[in-house]
């Protein structure tokens, strides 16, 4: 029996570039519920832009403004701790079976866009600022390099 593939690894790839560098690129994911398209960040930024947005905000946000200031701190340390265990690997030998076992939980499990629209019947809402998106990676049915303009 052969193991189906819960996300298209091909993406993940970019997904995983993305949360260890400042590389973004635009995107456009087919997912189980319709089209999205912007630019693809890592979770990082994506927090911040969120907090970005509730700084602009007029009303009282701080309850969610402590929740993205407390999920940026979880994702830069996992970051740091994924990045430190990866670099321990180079110089240790280490089964191919482990290493894959331990490349699994690193594996990213969301993919994070900036600028996001959706495509509707009448075209891409919001037809003004755009907001930050975020997504798992396993609903993504497919995906192309570039932005849906409109």
């Amino acid at each position: 029996m052969t193991k189906s593939l819960q996300y298209d690894t091909a993406l993940a790839a970019f997904v995983s570039i993305t949360e260890a560098s400042s590389f973004e690129v635009s995107i456009t994911l087919t997912t189980t519920g319709g089209v999205v398209t912007g630019r693809l960040v890592s979770g990082t930024k994506w927090a911040e832009l969120n907090i970005e947005l509730l700084k602009e905000a007029n009303g009282d946000v701080a309850g969610l403004n402590q929740f993205y200031d407390f999920y940026l701190k979880k994702l830069t340390g996992e970051a740091e701790e994924i990045k430190t265990i990866h670099s321990s690997l180079d110089s240790v030998k280490v089964p191919d079976d482990y290493r894959e076992a331990i490349a699994s939980v690193s594996r990213p499990a969301y993919i994070h866009l900036q600028d996001a629209r959706i495509l509707g019947p009448s075209g891409l809402v919001p037809s003004g600022p755009a907001a930050p998106w975020r997504g798992r990676l396993a609903e993504v049915v497919g995906w192309s390099l570039g932005e849906i303009q409109g």
